[in-house]
């Protein structure tokens, strides 16, 4: 019986003992596990702080690099104008040596000058040929008709008008020839005429134009007005007119006359 107790005490003891040692072991083992989630919590953290900071540097080296480009990308940009400009100007300059080589859009045309007498009145008129471009006009020939005599001189029969080739020569009242008009400039023709009233036909032949002009002299009140148009021969386009007046009334009896004068002179030529 003393036996048995004391084997129940020894168990009992046993048991007991080795709750105690798991409650040890257990409460070792949370230690080390907490001790580990610190370790874990303080790791996480020392990283968190380094992505940070190589965050912040790539942020900053990102804003350098994005100013950098802005820069490049201004030089760039500043360079394409300054190209497009010198080719602009290149062309600009090629442009200008081909058409001072041609004469470009330029064209002569005619100026009616009074020729006064010692009171200062016109008695007499001249012609002058005008070049009012920046560039020169080359290879020029001017003839011009008294439209008046060709229209006198003129033969109507059943298939068209015709005219002889000595009446339509006598019909011309001047003719000039230059190899060279310079820009802005004038020449003025030897030549003098009656002060009486006008009709005429003028054809300008240049390197690069080829121009008509019709020129109109009218009386009006014992005094004499004139006017002219310059049309492009191909289209008759007006490309000038001018008239030496300024009074609208005389400007309209003028053009009337202009238009009386036709684009073309299409009398045919006889012998």
């Amino acid at each position: 019986m003393n036996k048995m107790n004391v084997l129940t005490l020894i168990g009992i003891s046993l048991v007991f003992i080795g709750g105690i040692g798991g409650i040890i072991l257990a409460i070792g083992q949370i230690h080390s596990a907490q001790n580990d989630k610190n370790e874990i919590i303080s790791t996480t953290k020392s990283e968190n702080k380094d992505l940070k900071t190589q965050i912040v540097e790539l942020k900053d080296e990102r804003i350098k690099l994005s100013a950098m480009l802005e820069e490049r990308d201004k030089k760039i940009g500043e360079q394409n104008i300054k190209i497009e400009s010198l080719s602009n100007k290149l062309v600009d300059q090629s442009n200008y040596i081909q058409n001072y080589i041609s004469g470009g859009n330029s064209f002569p045309y005619i100026e009616v000058n009074g020729i006064p007498n010692e009171k200062g009145k016109n008695t007499a008129i001249t012609f002058s040929l005008v070049n009012s471009f920046d560039l020169p006009v080359y290879d020029i020939t001017v003839e011009a008709w008294d439209y008046y005599q060709v229209v006198q001189k003129t033969l109507f029969t059943t298939e068209k008008e015709v005219i002889k080739r000595a009446d339509f020569s006598d019909s011309k009242i001047f003719v000039c020839e230059m190899k060279l008009l310079p820009p802005n400039s004038i020449d003025i023709h030897p030549g003098s005429f009656p002060l009486k009233p006008y009709r005429i036909w003028a054809a300008l032949h240049t390197r690069n134009k080829f121009v008509i002009q019709k020129i109109a002299m009218i009386k009006y009140e014992e005094e004499y007005y004139a006017g002219y148009q310059v049309l492009e021969y191909s289209t008759f386009k007006v490309l000038k007119e001018h008239f030496y007046t300024t009074s609208p009334s005389i400007q309209v009896q003028l053009r009337k006359e202009l238009d009386s004068i036709p684009n073309l002179m299409t009398q045919k030529i006889i012998n």
